[in-house]
């Protein structure tokens, strides 16, 4: 597969074979290896499919933007997400603290960031994955306690 190196030469084609999660991943590190193009390399930082030395790179790239893609990559190692949490741009880390799926442990490092911005985020998205278990608790708690009566109608509906 031939790619084009600058954004000049970048079709729309390219764009959506960076951003297709069905695309091979040797392709996607292929683009990135041959592209110098910013939108490409954050669309190929943002893939799924994009295989692990490709993010690993990515993830040490000159362009914060790009940083923060690979942040975003739900499948990034958990490697690359310790160092991009502490990231000397910290649009880089603000973007990781609103992330609620990112483990707590992070999401606490960065609660206590020098950053005032990033700080108040993660501890905005800390508060946010709290409230969120404990809805879901209280919620498998309340179907629980419905009794089957072996028809398709419940014993008793919660009432909120």
């Amino acid at each position: 597969m031939q790619f084009r190196q600058n954004s000049a030469e970048h079709g729309i084609i390219d764009y959506l074979i960076a951003a297709d999660p069905e695309t091979e991943s040797r392709h996607l590190g292929s683009m990135a290896a041959a592209s110098t193009c910013k939108r490409l390399l954050e669309y190929i930082a943002e893939n799924e499919s994009t295989p692990f030395y490709t993010l690993v790179n990515l993830s040490s790239h000159e362009d914060h933007d790009i940083r923060m893609a690979v942040g975003r990559n739900h499948k990034a190692p958990f490697a690359v997400i310790e160092k991009l949490a502490e990231d000397e741009h910290p649009d880089v880390r603000f973007s990781l603290a609103e992330n609620p799926n990112l483990p707590a442990e992070i999401l606490d490092n960065l609660a206590l960031d020098e950053n005032p911005w990033v700080a108040s985020r993660a501890s905005s998205t800390l508060e946010r994955a709290s409230q969120e278990t404990k809805r879901k608790r209280v919620n498998t708690e309340v179907i629980e306690l419905i009794p089957y009566t072996g028809t398709l109608q419940p014993a008793a509906l919660p009432i909120y």
